[in-house]
Order: structure tokens, then C-alpha cells, then sequence
């Protein structure tokens, strides 16, 4: 009877196990998924200065398919279809200051027995609420 060759569960042929996948210390992805992250020129200066065999191997790959360092404007413009514009993980945004009236009010509110002062419009100069409440507050 002939050989039976099954694949899926068991071992491919030919292949060294358990596998080593390097991974990028900029994103903490696999190497090949670094083109995917929005910060993929800071991966690339991270594989360049520590890893330039593998470098220089993805550079050449990239380079023969179309993609990568240079190809010039056509390359840079496949690389804006590439990479992903909705959703996902993408680049954390640093949260803008309100553009708006720049006014703190104060005022008493009635809270049950007691009268509170209320202290509003702190944020809108860039404070942080919890120093503040520390000088204001009473107890000291």
C-alpha cells in the first residue's frame, strides 16, 4: 500500500519544531503583522537597530512585491491603502483641552442639611482635580 501523508494535525515535512517568531520590541507583534501597526516607521528603526538580518530580508521581500522603502510615491500611497484607517487598536490620542469660555464659577449647593461649595470649570485651565481639592478643601 502507498503512504499516507496527513496534514493539518500532524507535523508538515520538512519543518524544524517547536517554531522560533520573532517578535517586534516596539508593537510586541510578530514581525510580519509590523506593517499593519500605525507606528510601523518606529518598528522599522527598532528591526534595523536590533535585528538586521531579519531587516534586510522583509526590506528585499517588501521591495520585490511593490510595497516598502524604495519605490517612492507609488510606494506611499500603497502603503495609505495598506493601513488601516477605522477601528482597531490605532495610536492612543491625547485628549484636547476644551476650547471655550475659560471661566471658573463658585457656588453653594443646598445638599440636605448641609450647603456644599461647588467649584467649577477647573479643567478648561489644565488643573488636576484631585491637587486642587487637596489646597481647597477645609481639612488640612
Amino acid at each position: 500500500m502507498g503512504e499516507v501523508k496527513l496534514f493539518g494535525i500532524t507535523p508538515l515535512p520538512g519543518v524544524q519544531y517547536p517554531l522560533s517568531v520573532p517578535y517586534c520590541g516596539n508593537c510586541t507583534m510578530p514581525i510580519e503583522y509590523c506593517e499593519y501597526y500605525p507606528g510601523y516607521d518606529k518598528c522599522k528603526q527598532w528591526l534595523e537597530k536590533n535585528l538586521p538580518d531579519l531587516f534586510e530580508k522583509l526590506m528585499n521581500e517588501s521591495g520585490v512585491s511593490g510595497g516598502g522603502v524604495g519605490v517612492g510615491e507609488e510606494g506611499a500611497a500603497e502603503e495609505d491603502k495598506k493601513r488601516q484607517k477605522r477601528g482597531g487598536k490605532g495610536m492612543v490620542k491625547k485628549k484636547k483641552v476644551q476650547e471655550g469660555p475659560r471661566k471658573v464659577t463658585v457656588f453653594v449647593a443646598p445638599r440636605g442639611k448641609k450647603r456644599n461649595t461647588v467649584i467649577m470649570g477647573l479643567k478648561t485651565f489644565g488643573t488636576f482635580a484631585s491637587l486642587d481639592l487637596k489646597i481647597l478643601s477645609p481639612r488640612q
